[in-house]
């Protein structure tokens, strides 16, 4: 707690890391709104957020960097988006890839579990706003 407030937050949540791999930490500050977090596991973190009369959903996500580690990552999220009536935004470290570009090395192809995250953003109609 006394990291987040020296960094200028006021409130945090935090999954903690199993080892060497996940934790997820949310950082917000009061004027941001309410927040309220909704559910959370190894993997995500599914937080509302009141600003006013408006209200969006936030999900941050830190997938396994296995494949068998995040094997029903997609189907849990697909329970928590689809159970959404108010915008939602979904974030993170997904560890796996959409396009060949995204990736140096490997057989020029992409993996089943890249095909199955590809097909579950479609699925649920989301858009991938890329970042920089």
């Amino acid at each position: 707690m006394k990291i987040c407030q020296s960094l200028g937050f006021d409130n945090s949540f935090r999954v903690d890391a199993v080892g060497q791999s996940g934790g997820i930490w949310l950082l917000w500050r009061n004027n941001a709104g309410v927040l309220i977090v909704v559910e959370s596991s190894k993997q995500f973190v599914h937080a509302r957020v009141e600003i006013g009369m408006e209200i969006i959903h936030l999900i941050a996500v830190y997938a396994a960097p296995t494949v068998s580690r995040r094997s029903n990552l997609w189907g849990q999220l697909k329970r928590v988006i689809e159970s959404i009536t108010e915008p939602v935004l979904v974030g993170g470290d997904f560890n796996t890839i959409l396009r060949l570009d995204k990736r140096s090395g490997g057989n020029g192809r992409l993996s089943p579990d890249s095909l199955a995250f590809g097909e579950w953003i479609n699925e649920l109609a989301l858009v991938d706003m890329g970042f920089r």
